[in-house]
């Protein structure tokens, strides 16, 4: 038995994660967690290019986790990530960014994205990410959903919007406690 509070017992082989992403301080934290991990197996880690194309085919990862800038900056890496997501057949791919523009949740989600998180949160997030699209669901940050939602509320006026609201926490989109119709 281990001491690891992420640990679980394996009922096959791990999760096996390809990384891709340009900030060596992330690079070397993922690395760092992952040997803590015992069901996800950092196959390999590398920048976001060329080298990232070529080992997929390769190492075949069950997930491929890639930090791509995706602001105004970030139009090069946001074309790799649609390359990554038109090539058949693919990895589940998490995107994990300081932040998306408008509409690139929704472009990203339409592509086949199968995770979208934020920098900030917490590694127990990205861990439960990983397991969650390695078993075929989708995975997004309630920070992600909020700003999306935020987006289509700023759309309608207030009696839809608070209309919205009320949908969103009875499908359980937006929690219970808090909640207030956006003014």
């Amino acid at each position: 038995m281990t001491s690891n509070p992420d640990a679980r017992q394996l009922s096959g082989p791990a999760i096996r994660l390809l990384i891709g992403t340009n900030n060596a301080l992330l690079k070397d934290l993922f690395e760092f967690q992952l040997r803590q991990t015992v069901d996800i197996e950092l196959t390999a880690s590398t920048e976001l290019g060329a080298s990232l194309l070529d080992l997929i085919p390769e190492l075949q990862p069950d997930v491929l986790l890639v930090t791509p800038k995706l602001g105004a900056s970030g139009s090069g890496e946001m074309n790799l990530v649609m390359t990554i997501l038109s090539n058949d057949p693919q990895p589940r791919v998490i995107t994990l960014s300081a932040g998306y523009l408008p509409g690139q949740v929704t472009l990203l989600s339409q592509q086949g994205v199968a995770g979208l998180l934020l920098e900030s949160q917490p590694w127990h997030t990205l861990v439960q990410a990983i397991r969650s699209v390695h078993n075929g669901a989708f995975f997004a940050t309630p920070s992600v959903v909020r700003s999306r939602l935020d987006g289509i509320l700023s759309k309608l006026n207030a009696t839809n919007r608070t209309h919205a609201v009320a949908i969103a926490i009875q499908d359980g989109y937006l929690p219970m406690h808090g909640a207030t119709a956006p003014g």
